[in-house]
Order: C-alpha cells, then sequence, then structure tokens
C-alpha cells in the first residue's frame, strides 16, 4: 500500500511539472491561435487560406520581435517575420491581429498582431516592394526598410513608412528603455513560478499521507 501510494504521489507531481513548463513556454513565446474565415497576406506577398493558423514569437536572445506563422499543429512554418513593438493604450483582453485595407478583389495584409495582457504587439515590417503596393490603399504608412533588400539584409537596414504617395519617412525602432510597463502580462495571466512550491508541498503531503496509513 506505501509503494502504490508513493508510486501515485510521484506521477502527480511529475504531471503537474509538466503542464506548467508547457504552459510557461506558450506565454514566454505569446503562442495564439487564430481562425481566419478567408485568405490574407503576410510580408513577402504570400497569401494563406482560410484556416486555422498558430502564432508564436522566436525564441531569440536578441530579439523579441520575429514572429512565425505555423500550421495549427506546428508542424509547418509558413513565414518568419521581423517586426517592431506596437503600442496601444488599452490593454487587450483576447487575442487580436489588425489587417490593412485592400481593394474588395484582394486578400488583407497583417498590420499588427497583439497577446492578450500587453499593450506592446508586434507590428509587421512588409519588403519594400510589397509594402508600396499596399501603401497605396492605406491612409496610414507601411511599415518598410531603407532600400530593396530582402531576407536577413532587413535586419540592419533602416526602417521607414511608405505612404499612398510613395513618400518614405525614417522610423525608429523603439528601444527597450522607452517601452511602458504595459508591455509586461496582467496578474490574470499564468504565472508558473508561484506553483512549482505549491506542487513540492502536494508531494509531501502524499508522501505524509503514505507514512500515516503505513502506521494505522
Amino acid at each position: 500500500m506505501r509503494k502504490m501510494l508513493i508510486g501515485c504521489a510521484i506521477a502527480a507531481l511529475i504531471s503537474l511539472v509538466t503542464g506548467t513548463a508547457t504552459t510557461a513556454q506558450e506565454t514566454a513565446n505569446q503562442t495564439t491561435f487564430f481562425t481566419f474565415s478567408a485568405p490574407f497576406e503576410l510580408p513577402g506577398g504570400k497569401t494563406l487560406p482560410a484556416g486555422r493558423y498558430r502564432f508564436q514569437i522566436v525564441d531569440s536572445p536578441s530579439n523579441r520581435h520575429v514572429v512565425q506563422v505555423m500550421s495549427e499543429k506546428g508542424d509547418q512554418i509558413y513565414a518568419t517575420i521581423l517586426a517592431i513593438p506596437a503600442q496601444r493604450r488599452d490593454v487587450p483582453s483576447d487575442p487580436e491581429v489588425r489587417f490593412m485595407e485592400a481593394p474588395a478583389n484582394q486578400p488583407p495584409a497583417i498590420r499588427t498582431w497583439w497577446y492578450p495582457g500587453r499593450s506592446i504587439g508586434h507590428e509587421f515590417i512588409y519588403p519594400k516592394d510589397h509594402a508600396r503596393r499596399l501603401a497605396a490603399n492605406q491612409k496610414e504608412g507601411v511599415l518598410t526598410v531603407e532600400g530593396n533588400v530582402t531576407g536577413d539584409e532587413m535586419k540592419t537596414a533602416d526602417l521607414t513608412r511608405i505612404d499612398a504617395t510613395g513618400k518614405e519617412t525614417p522610423t525608429p525602432e523603439p528601444t527597450a528603455a522607452a517601452r511602458p510597463r504595459g508591455d509586461e502580462p496582467r496578474t490574470e495571466l499564468p504565472r508558473t513560478a508561484s506553483a512549482l512550491p505549491l506542487i513540492g508541498l502536494i508531494g509531501l503531503a502524499s508522501l505524509a499521507g503514505a507514512a500515516w496509513l503505513r502506521r494505522r
């Protein structure tokens, strides 16, 4: 009986730790699932059909604004997108994407993505030719880079915004020091750090219960 109870306590402890680690990883990477009812466009002219997709941040120590768009199961990567912090005053309670204006015969392009509980989202950077095409239908400029560069060259290129007239305005990337405290998750989001002591107490309580039953 004692061995069986100890085994159950260890199994429960392992399952709790595994679940907590998964939640922590998804929160850190801002993993979000979106279901689109129509095709939509991503930087580089990539158009995806209607369906359910996974958005998440690439785990990079140097840049927390590289976004991957994947299949729902995460087994296929459709796009890896450079972005910059996008600030808003309110804090969204649900995941949110905002689209650019588009003609009726074209799929809309995504401008920004927000993870719930954060006032700092991710504004996508579009290659110059793609941004110029999109800007023709926008009241607000489209974020792009200086020069006709693509791929890894975009990481070091200067940022600009191109408007409907083709005019480009330099746009410095926000620095970490300038980001408001709203970038931190709200208290109601999962706080995995405080769960480990609780898990330990559950394990100890299970062992104590096994010892008591042995005495009985």
